[in-house]
């Protein structure tokens, strides 16, 4: 059986929701943690939920990059993964549809199933209409073949008590 991304982003939605969770976070305030920082963690929970299945820094080609290639932060069965964080004092171009440019050149060049997930722990979440921004911005990427790609974007919906919402775009870029 093959993965889906909607299981992909639910799996993800967990971690974020966990993130948040202060009898699971305790002292270590996961919020403020950098893409860098965050990698290791996610990797143990997928490999932990997903086994075998589960590759880290897998191999691409990267149609943006000097070099032609590229990595993907996560591949689960045939699901490519891209991964994105902005902390709580971390400027809105953190995750913005420019500075993720490789991550959907990335994207934009795989053929099958793939996802871009976004964590925002900021007090100032993009809108829906800025989200729409990667679609605008994945068109005028570049005159390769592009395939479409799934964002989901979690954010801080209030503080007290701290709740989150998701936002799942499909990006064509017909």
């Amino acid at each position: 059986m093959s993965t889906t991304i909607i299981s992909v982003i639910e799996v993800f939605e967990f971690f974020y929701s966990s993130l948040l969770n202060s009898e699971f976070a305790r002292s270590a305030n996961f919020k403020h943690w950098e893409e860098r920082d965050m990698l290791l963690l996610i990797r143990a929970y997928l490999l932990g939920y997903y086994g075998e299945s589960f590759k880290s820094e897998f191999q691409t080609s990267n149609p943006i990059s000097t070099t032609g290639k590229g990595r993907f932060d996560f591949f689960i069965d045939d699901v490519a993964i891209e991964f994105a964080v902005r902390t709580p004092n971390a400027s809105q171009s953190k995750l913005s549809a420019k500075t993720c440019k490789s991550e959907i050149g990335k994207l934009q060049q795989y053929e099958g199933k793939s996802v871009l997930i976004l964590f925002d722990f900021s007090k100032n979440p993009f809108s829906s209409e800025e989200i729409e921004s990667y679609r605008e911005y994945a068109r005028d990427e570049g005159d390769h073949i592009k395939f479409p790609f799934k964002l989901a974007y979690f954010y801080l919906k209030t503080f007290r008590p701290m709740t989150y919402n998701l936002l799942v775009k499909q990006i064509n870029v017909y």
